[in-house]
């Protein structure tokens, strides 16, 4: 496995998170993510996350790891993600966001693979590459303005390589935006879960606009 520690500080919300971000390396597939989680309002949560074409061994592992973390009765929330219809690049408080999002479509039958888009400069080449690969829809999720921002960033890697990729931006538009809770404005802008449960459900079925 290969492990970092994080700490994370969502100032929007004075949430202090800690984070233990795993990867079972595999040779034969992309392996398995493994991210514990808590925070001093959320208690220690475990996300599993199976990338899409694992192999049979890190599939397996992660269920089993999936079952054994919920008997242990560690975590408050146990989550695994197997992901097929859509990749979503999520960045800092967006990734969270994008967790609950996934598991709630799981429920209609839409997985979706979450990668926590850690480093926005420079981008993860690798990260994209391998999207490239899957040939199946990526979704850029941000909380930030979208002309600039990591969206943006991934446009322009698109561009300079083919357009090979279906890129769906989403984030803030470059809008007036008054001033309120946290919660409100996040409805305001579109990136309330509800919104994001309807927008994602459109890309993973293609019935999505793609970003030209």
């Amino acid at each position: 496995w290969w492990v970092r520690q994080k700490h994370i500080f969502y100032d929007t919300d004075m949430i202090s998170e800690g984070q233990t971000e795993g990867w079972r390396l595999c040779a034969d597939c992309s392996g398995l993510g493994r991210i514990e989680t808590a925070s001093d309002r959320v208690a220690r949560s475990l996300c599993l996350l199976i990338p899409r074409h694992a192999c049979p061994t890190c599939r397996a592992k992660g269920q089993e790891l999936a079952a054994e973390a919920r008997k242990s009765g560690r975590y408050a929330h146990v989550l695994l993600l197997d992901g097929d219809a859509a990749t979503v690049l999520a960045v800092g408080s967006m990734v969270s966001a994008a967790l609950n999002v996934a598991q709630g479509l799981r429920d209609e039958g839409i997985r979706l693979e979450v990668v926590n888009a850690s480093t926005v400069k420079p981008l993860d080449l690798g990260c994209l590459e391998r999207l490239k690969a899957k040939n199946r829809p990526g979704i850029t999720l941000e909380e930030h303005v979208l002309d600039g921002g990591f969206g943006s960033s991934v446009l322009e890697y698109n561009a300079l390589h083919g357009d090979a990729l279906r890129v769906h931006p989403i984030g803030v538009e470059d809008r007036f935006i008054p001033q309120g809770d946290h919660r409100s404005l996040l409805a305001e802008i579109g990136l309330d879960e509800p919104t994001l449960t309807r927008r994602f459900r459109e890309i993973a079925t293609d019935k999505g606009d793609r970003h030209e």
